[in-house]
């Protein structure tokens, strides 16, 4: 499964199949009161903006015994900005006048890896 924003199928629970960019599954009979569900897993492509959104508003319940059953759109936020920190220090401290002064800059990004792609 494909999208605009690079969406990758990873998996799909319960025998879900893709084709094209539709994943199906073939429910049995479901009696009255009852009910279950099905996961459908992707990956999200990186890099992509923070605060992107992503909408999934395609999907519903083909049955012999009614009409297409559409459900609600249901949307996520991406986020992917950096989460940046820098500090620095110096030495010596105290410095002698005329005397090499050393500054060191350290500089991390502690957001989440990156998944590997599959």
């Amino acid at each position: 499964m494909t999208s605009r924003y690079g969406n990758v199928l990873v998996s799909a629970t319960s025998g879900g199949t893709l084709s094209g960019s539709v994943v199906s599954w073939s429910i049995a009979s479901l009696a009255a009161g009852a009910s279950g569900s099905v996961t459908l897993t992707v990956r999200v492509n990186s890099p992509l903006a923070n605060g992107t959104i992503i909408t999934n508003g395609t999907y519903s319940i083909v049955s012999n015994e009614t009409t297409v059953v559409a459900g609600p759109t249901v949307t996520t936020t991406v986020t992917s900005a950096p989460i940046l920190t820098v500090a620095s220090t110096d030495a010596p401290d105290p410095v002698a006048a005329g005397a090499n002064l050393t500054y060191t800059l350290s500089y991390s990004n502690s957001a989440a890896p990156t998944p590997p792609a599959w």
